[in-house]
């Protein structure tokens, strides 16, 4: 059912409970750790989590620079 079905970005098709391909944001990330900062000014501990967290809260969010976002910016 998801064959030709286009998700935005960062959502995957998956099937709901009638089985019926819906857009869903991936919440299936890798624990590794390299952090990032968002243009919200947290930081993430990787890119994933970071484009998750903008799927799920419907945010315009992108990596600013890698490493931890500095208290001052």
């Amino acid at each position: 059912p998801c064959q030709g079905v286009e998700c935005p970005n960062s959502q995957v098709c998956q099937l709901d409970e009638h089985r019926n391909a819906i857009c869903r944001c991936n919440a299936i990330c890798s624990e590794d750790l390299r952090p990032v900062c968002g243009s919200d000014g947290k930081t993430y501990s990787n890119e994933c989590t970071l484009r998750v967290e903008a799927c799920k809260f419907r945010k315009n969010i992108r990596v600013v620079y890698p490493g931890e976002c500095s208290a001052g910016e």
